[in-house]
């Protein structure tokens, strides 16, 4: 079932139309993981958000200002 909701083992996401999908922002958290206490949900949500962020930044070629 992670699998099937959460794109993040490589493989690509497509449309209906056939386009072809630039991020996954689905995240899985198993149930079990938070309920004994290994991880908080929050911490689990937030994991990719660094890195998703910075993908989407070196995908519009934005630089910071300093």
């Amino acid at each position: 079932m992670e699998q099937i909701l959460d794109a993040d083992k490589g493989d690509r996401l497509e449309s209906s139309y056939g386009r072809i999908a630039s991020r996954d922002i689905v995240q899985f958290v198993p149930f079990r993981d938070v309920q004994s206490g290994e991880i908080s949900v929050v911490q689990a949500l937030l994991a990719e958000l660094p890195t998703q962020f910075l993908a989407y930044m070196r995908s519009r070629d934005i630089q910071p200002s300093l």
